[in-house]
């Protein structure tokens, strides 16, 4: 799937539901760097920034860890990360950790 093709009102959705689920667990700073991002159409930084956030502060979970794997392989941050040259391999081994 290239960028075009891209659902980003879906991703927009998927990104704020993780945040939802998550937010009362989370720094305020860390909820307003990704609705920060969300708000300027960042959308892989913003998943990104959400995700370590998670990894650091051990959120991810058997509930939502599937849903994170899903998003970053669409948004193509397996390939290419944002943040953290070391981001996907952050992410797929807390996979290894649950």
């Amino acid at each position: 799937m290239s960028k075009a093709e891209i659902d980003w009102i879906e991703i927009v959705a998927r990104i704020s539901k993780i945040l939802e689920e998550t937010e009362n667990l989370l720094s305020a700073e860390a909820i307003g760097f990704v609705q920060d991002y969300l708000f300027h159409d960042e959308y892989e930084i913003a998943f990104e920034g959400l995700c370590l956030e998670l990894i650091e502060q051990d959120l991810l979970t058997t509930s939502n860890i599937g849903e994170c794997l899903e998003l970053a392989q669409e948004l193509r941050l397996n390939e290419e990360s944002v943040l953290k040259d070391d981001f996907w391999t952050r992410l797929t081994a807390h996979v290894v950790h649950q």
